[in-house]
């Protein structure tokens, strides 16, 4: 592939120097070009990036310097081998294999995380070393395709494993297509502490924990109205997917079935949203489309209208009806039960949301869907407890189901990560335990793992995007 930095658009350009670095810094400190680069303007709209005379290199090179050394002055969040600065969004790595520029941190050879779009065909390639796939080498890097630019999030309220399982591949077909094409498991869980679904959506969308200091705080299961939201609840700004996805530069959206989600929308909203200081400022309300409808089949319709027209790179889509059949005639797995008809009802909009990712153009081959749930049941009641040392634990224990472009197929999720998650067999794990399971929080930087994006700042779960969903090693 022909790389012409020439052709950057002037977003782009700045989305490449991060907050408070110039173009001019950007050049030779993290691409480790040969030559020195200036951003020059051709006109009003299209930056170039030119050769500068050759005089100059020494205090470009020494400009490139400081504004990295500024950047890992600011206190990140250390990661294993990845640090995230939670002031630009910019990843750092230690990975021997990764190109650029290092500087010395704490003991450690530090190079920046390098994302660069091609203007022609819009593809997204990235130095990441953790993004698996084919590789080009261009100036002095090994670049890789980031193939997924949409990721389609759908949660099912009060959805249990088994309920799938029970109904078989003849009655909920499209459930079974995400095992058979997808990376999958039945036995993933909710926080550890509460199985309702405003706390387990939070943590869906920040990937933290609802209590502790390194929890979002949303311990509640309702929404109390304006201006209650996460950020007042917790006494400080509680980042999200959509404050990542946003100030990159991306679309985000919010389909939700029930009124309470309205906590969310707020939360994230042009009063309560953060600035946006990564880069261009893309403004404060990071949910560019938000709809919350009670009836299932408006909000899974109006999604794939919604979808299929403007082609979000983020979308949070949340179905209610299991949930609230349990509530109204219990967890019932017995054939023909109320619980299991709203599984099957939610398996038809699996299909229509399948169909379409097959036929938009935009969206075939670059998307991928996680589906998860943030509780399930307690079998033949109508609550959701967890509650280990009286034998309460069936509501924690949900699916967890990714699918879609470069995503191993027909692979059990525990087997892809021995080292890293833990099959917790019939027990609810503390967020504390030293190998954790597959849960529900790992949502929000999976998402941004498969789009090649930094996590979520101040996230715990999931952190250091290591859940891995490819068979390529």
């Amino acid at each position: 592939m022909n790389y012409r930095w020439g052709q950057l658009s002037r977003r782009t350009v700045l989305k490449r120097a991060g907050a408070g670095l110039s173009a001019i810094a950007l050049g030779p400190s993290l691409l480790a070009m040969s030559q020195p680069l200036r951003a020059a303007e051709s006109d009003s709209h299209t930056p170039k990036l030119t050769m500068t005379h050759p005089t100059h290199s020494k205090l470009v090179r020494k400009l490139s310097a400081l504004a990295v050394c500024i950047l890992l002055a600011v206190p990140g969040i250390a990661v294993g081998q990845f640090w995230t600065d939670p002031q630009t969004g910019d990843t750092w790595t230690t990975d021997p294999q990764a190109c650029g520029s290092r500087v010395a941190r704490g003991g450690e050879s530090w190079v920046k995380i390098l994302r660069w779009t091609d203007p022609q065909t819009r593809g997204v390639w990235t130095t990441d070393p953790r993004v698996t796939g084919p590789r080009i080498v261009g100036w002095n890097c090994s670049w890789v395709e980031i193939l997924v630019k949409h990721v389609i999030h759908i949660s099912v309220d009060g959805l249990r494993s088994d309920a799938i399982t029970t109904l078989g591949r003849q009655s909920v077909p499209n459930f079974f297509r995400l095992r058979d094409e997808g990376a999958f498991t039945d036995n993933a869980r909710t926080d550890p502490e509460i199985a309702n679904t405003l706390p387990n959506h939070a943590s869906e969308l920040t990937s933290r924990p609802i209590f502790g200091s390194e929890g979002h705080g949303w311990f509640i299961n309702s929404d109390p109205g304006s201006p209650f939201n996460l950020h007042l609840l917790k006494g400080e700004y509680v980042p999200s997917v959509f404050d990542v996805v946003h100030d990159s530069g991306f679309s985000t959206a919010l389909y939700a079935n029930k009124r309470k989600f309205e906590v969310f929308d707020r939360t994230w909203s042009e009063r309560f949203g953060a600035r946006d200081q990564t880069g261009v400022d893309n403004g404060r309300d990071k949910i560019d489309t938000g709809f919350i409808d009670g009836d299932m089949p408006t909000v899974a319709r109006e999604f794939v209208t919604d979808m299929g027209n403007s082609d979000y790179t983020y979308a949070f889509l949340h179905f209610r009806h299991p949930d609230s059949t349990g509530h109204s005639f219990n967890w019932d797995l017995t054939p023909g039960s109320d619980y299991l008809n709203a599984v099957v009802d939610v398996d038809g909009f699996l299909g229509e949301i399948l169909a379409l990712v097959q036929s938009d153009p935009e969206l075939f081959n670059t998307t991928a869907l996680i589906v998860t749930a943030d509780h399930a049941g307690e079998l033949g009641t109508d609550v959701h407890l967890v509650v280990p040392e009286v034998g309460l634990i069936d509501s924690g224990i949900i699916p967890f189901y990714v699918w879609g472009v470069s995503i191993a197929a027909g692979v059990d999720l525990y087997e892809l990560n021995p080292d890293t998650r833990l099959d917790p067999v019939r027990s609810i794990p503390s967020m504390s335990a030293p190998v954790q399971p597959i849960r529900n929080g790992d949502s929000g930087n999976l998402v941004l793992q498969l789009l090649g994006l930094p996590g979520i700042p101040n996230s715990t779960i999931n952190a250091s995007q290591d859940l891995d969903v490819s068979l390529t090693p």
